[in-house]
């Protein structure tokens, strides 16, 4: 028996340890992953890797506390806004404009759905349970600096013209690292740029308290080292910030340490005011003075400005028609559209695809409703009050200093957010560090965990129920993934070969026949191929009907498909001309839905005049017009019709 119970408690460490190893890989590989062979090289990859690392970790807690026959939870102030946020989540999920995209994501952008929002928060749990130390909390955000260093590295390396030949984008002017946009980047940035800055306050406060600068000479070597390679990361990370040329970046780190300066100033002793003063004045100037158009275009670029404002402005609009439940989250691309202001036509994004609102707390609100977005900021706002009440109370030590470094990594998160949206690794950084925070707020007192105790029957049934789901859960995760790759090898076969493609893309939706768009092109390599085998075109061209007809009725609301679906029709119709039809009804559709965009009334003229309903063609292209005045190819098309 003593052996069994060694064992055990052996068997016991031994998950805790893996446990926060898995904790340290995520926030490790996460920024760094990037695919080759799926459709969205950046955001996917890192948003199932965060799936699977999630998967393991609440399976690893789950199993831990089933073997130890109790649940230990750290409970926070903050349940009172989390629980009604993901009730609220839920909610807004099951009344969605479509339940599949609120719950898995919009395609291609799969941060913000119920899904993404339950793994993160299940990790923010797991985490305060696992890291109970401060020595585990620096091992933690070390992982996280050596992520953002090689990031960093990656992204210098892009100014001097290291991947010029291979991304279509010019990554030289705008570095974007392994982020893949320069606003996603800064943004990263901006949320470890203030932990590294605390780390290197830490490391050097020997030398700031020194004043006869004999005495700083009898810091020890690995002491200096130390403040140099933290000095040395620093110089990295703001190199790479200012390659971004990103406005908000910028903007969002110097308002962040602004206010964290000022607290550092009311804080801390004479000297060290002077010291950071100093230092402020200095990474100001260095910012300023640095030739980076991020900067200059602060006041030159307001083409950009006008067209966040404009498309703000039809998200309020949005939320006033839908303020409750709003129109489920990560529908904003389907559901903005009757909202669209007509002042965008005059804009060079006139023909753009919303899919954000390039303002998170508006996008909360249209997707989840006002209660959603209330309680959204409300946890954001409790949070800075409990860790501005310890930073004002507590004595200033390490502690304090990373406390200051992460609330001010917070900070730069939240104004971010606020010109543009979460992606995965900020979002992820965002709830990690929130966690981090409770920890080392309350590290100067006794952790108290609610636990909840295990009969023996309720512990082995839960114990073979975490089995079987996460068994199933791997399943699902591999399905998903490998329905991802699947279907860029069949749209890659799409011109050159359409029955190899087709192939391809049934292999796609048998593993996950519930994503529209992959049922779309597998419509199209149908369509395609009918085009040249005489032999089975009549069993092909059904079947692309039958494929186009089920991804509609599966997803009515994305403008994207539809566009997708009306020239698979034309491509039937060249075969079977009454297919013409559909096309031209999902024409008139578009134009139901998006009474604003002048593309799809020139679009449905042009149907018309194919038909020689030259009157009704006339109608639509005169609304073209009437949107977009300076709208050449309508202006053409006019031209023809008088």
């Amino acid at each position: 028996m003593p052996n069994c119970k060694l064992n055990s408690e052996k068997f016991l460490t031994f998950i805790s340890t893996f446990l926060e190893s898995l904790f340290l890989l995520l926030i490790l590989m996460v920024p760094l992953s990037v695919t080759l062979f799926t459709s969205e090289l950046f955001e996917w990859p890192k948003m199932m890797l965060t799936y699977l690392f999630t998967i393991l970790i609440l399976f690893l807690f789950l199993l831990r506390s089933f073997l130890q026959r109790k649940i230990a939870l750290y409970p926070t102030p903050f349940e009172k806004f989390i629980l009604p946020f993901l009730m609220l989540l839920t909610l807004s999920t099951l009344f969605s404009l479509n339940f599949y995209t609120s719950f898995w994501g919009y395609y291609s952008r799969f941060n913000g759905s119920l899904l993404s929002w339950l793994a993160y928060f299940i990790l923010f749990y797991v985490f305060l349970a696992v890291f109970k130390t401060k020595e585990q909390l620096s091992r933690f955000l070390h992982f996280l600096l050596a992520s953002a260093a090689i990031v960093s590295i990656y992204a210098v390396l892009q100014k001097l013209g290291i991947d010029k030949n291979f991304w279509v984008q010019h990554s030289w002017e705008r570095v974007f690292s392994t982020l893949g946009q320069p606003n996603w980047l800064a943004a990263f940035l901006d949320g470890v740029i203030p932990i590294a800055l605390a780390f290197f306050l830490i490391k050097s406060s020997e030398l700031i308290k020194f004043c006869c600068i004999k005495q700083i000479f009898k810091l020890r070597l690995k002491g200096w080292l130390s403040v140099l390679a933290l000095l040395s990361l620093l110089i990295l990370f703001a190199f790479s910030l200012i390659f971004t040329q990103s406005r908000s970046g910028i903007a969002g780190l110097l308002g962040a340490l602004g206010c964290g300066v000022f607290i550092l100033i009311i804080k801390l002793k004479s000297k060290l005011k002077l010291f950071l003063l100093g230092l402020l004045i200095f990474a100001t100037a260095f910012l300023a003075l640095t030739k980076s158009s991020s900067i200059s275009s602060f006041l030159t670029e307001a083409e950009t400005t006008r067209i966040r404002l404009i498309v703000w402005q039809g998200t309020l609009n949005l939320i006033a028609a839908h303020p409750i439940l709003g129109t489920g989250p990560e529908t904003f691309a389907y559901a903005f559209l009757p909202f669209r202001p007509a002042q965008l036509n005059q804009t060079s994004e006139w023909d753009f695809v919303f899919n954000k609102p390039h303002n998170e707390d508006l996008g909360i609100a249209a997707g989840s409703g006002l209660p959603g977005l209330i309680l959204y900021i409300a946890f954001s706002v409790a949070l800075s009050f409990r860790t501005l009440k310890f930073l004002l109370k507590e004595k200033v030590d390490s502690t304090w200093f990373l406390v200051w470094g992460i609330l001010m990594a917070e900070a730069t998160l939240w104004i971010t957010n606020f010109f543009g949206f979460s992606v995965v690794v900020t979002q992820l950084l965002f709830v990690l560090l929130a966690a981090c925070l409770l920890i080392l707020v309350s590290s100067r007192q006794p952790a108290k965990f609610k636990e909840y105790h295990l009969s023996t029957i309720l512990r082995n049934v839960g114990l073979a129920f975490t089995m079987v789901a996460t068994v199933l859960a791997l399943l699902f995760w591999s399905r998903f993934w490998l329905a991802e790759v699947a279907f860029v090898q069949g749209k890659s076969y799409l011109d050159s070969d359409p029955a190899a493609a087709f192939k391809k893309l049934q292999l796609t939706v048998k593993l996950n026949p519930w994503e529209p768009r992959y049922r779309e092109k597998l419509a199209q390599a149908y369509a395609k191929a009918a085009a040249t085998d005489g032999n089975q075109r009549p069993e092909l061209i059904r079947l692309a009907a039958q494929e186009a007809n089920f991804a509609y009725r599966q997803n009515p609301h994305d403008y994207i498909l539809r566009e997708g679906l009306i020239q698979t029709y034309l491509k039937l119709a060249a075969l079977e001309p009454k297919y013409f039809a559909e096309a031209l009804n999902l024409a008139r559709i578009n134009v139901q839905k998006s009474p604003t965009n002048p593309y799809d009334y020139y679009f449905l003229a042009t149907l018309y005049h194919s038909q020689n309903r030259n009157t009704e063609a006339l109608d639509a292209v005169k609304a073209a017009l009437s949107l977009k005045p300076d709208y050449t190819q309508a202006q053409d098309l006019l031209t023809q019709l008088e």
